[in-house]
């Protein structure tokens, strides 16, 4: 056959395509089901219980709600800079020590001559900020420590706390477990304990405390010196007053604010305020400066911001500091060691 009769035959019978084919009645109204696009057209959903209905939507929200909240505590998390890690190991002056509860303790080295003058007997409890990595104020406890040697013959001890997710929200109540440690009759000062050497068994008798806290870490410690289990000089805040566990006689805020009325309580309060902080401004805090007691010390630092009251670098929302992050640290360092001279 010829290719001119091949296309004449094509003309007259030409091939169906898919276009051309019919599609028949039964099939042509039908909805077709895709649980995966809408859960609710499905035909077993319909026919479901409305218990069963509710069940999975509620466990659905909350599947939902609970990753959203995973993903939150995960992404941005400020991370502990190299200098802040260099400060976790110990030195002639300062002595650290991480295998307790995680926690990083901080504490004059018993062979140096300087921290025999005088016992140990008042300690720092820091929060950490929110989202932010326990290690990053590792400068804060160690330049603390080394200054109160150095410049004022006095030794302390400073526990940082790490917290669940990073949030100080989750165990507000943190402080309790290292003051019953530390405190006259506490683990630490027991000889039972195998972990811990002859020096430290004798020393650590702590019966003043300090505590403080950088953002949500600050305001979390005001809500413990207001909750049931703070403690304080002559106990009004507080329901609890444990003698055994040391009393909290001071209070440290760095970027941070009081949100609970702690107006009563007897103790001293120290704040120290960037004045480029762009997330707790100085403003910010004069507006619930009514909760704090009225003999609180702020401290101004010119040029300073929110980040650098640790070292986890920048923080989103944070405006630019004008001087350096050891400028900072040095005024804080600074005012911790006068609120410390008070107790």
């Amino acid at each position: 056959m010829s290719d001119e009769e091949k296309e004449l035959a094509l003309m007259e019978h030409p091939v169906p395509t898919i276009l051309d084919v019919e599609i028949k009645p039964k099939y042509r109204n039908r909805k077709v089901c895709n649980c995966c696009v809408c859960v609710c057209c499905c035909p077993w959903w319909k026919r479901a219980p409305v218990w069963l209905r509710t069940l999975v939507i509620t466990f659905s929200v909350i599947v939902t709600i609970m990753t959203a909240f995973l993903l939150y505590t995960c992404i941005g998390v400020g991370y502990a800079m190299p200098e802040a890690l260099a400060m976790l190991k110990s030195d002639s002056v300062v002595q650290v020590d991480t295998s307790i509860n995680g926690w990083s303790i901080f504490y004059p080295t018993s062979s140096n001559s300087m921290t025999n003058s005088s016992n140990l007997t008042i300690g720092i409890i820091f929060y950490p900020g929110g989202k932010v990595d326990s290690r990053a104020y590792a400068p804060f406890c160690n330049n603390v420590v080394t200054q109160m040697i150095t410049q004022k013959q006095q030794r302390v001890l400073c526990v940082i706390i790490p917290m669940p997710l990073n949030l100080a929200i989750f165990n507000i109540n943190a402080a309790k477990s290292v003051q019953d440690y530390f405190s006259p009759g506490g683990i630490a000062v027991s000889a039972k304990y195998p972990g811990l050497t002859d020096y430290q068994n004798k020393t650590m008798g702590i019966s003043k405390w300090i505590i403080g806290g950088h953002s949500l870490g600050g305001a979390m410690a005001c809500s413990y010196i207001g909750g049931t289990e703070g403690t304080d000089s002559i106990g009004k805040i507080g329901s609890t007053s444990v003698d055994s566990a040391g009393k909290i006689f001071g209070l440290l805020l760095l970027g941070s604010a009081c949100s609970n009325d702690i107006s009563t309580w007897s103790g001293n309060v120290t704040a120290c305020l960037g004045s480029n902080d762009g997330l707790e401004s100085p403003q910010v805090f004069l507006s619930q400066v009514k909760n704090v007691p009225s003999n609180i010390v702020v401290i101004n630092i010119t040029g300073g911001n929110h980040g650098q009251f640790g070292y986890y670098g920048d923080q989103p929302g944070d405006n630019k500091a004008t001087i350096s992050r050891q400028l900072q640290d040095a005024k804080v360092t600074n005012a911790t060691i006068d609120l410390l001279m008070q107790t």
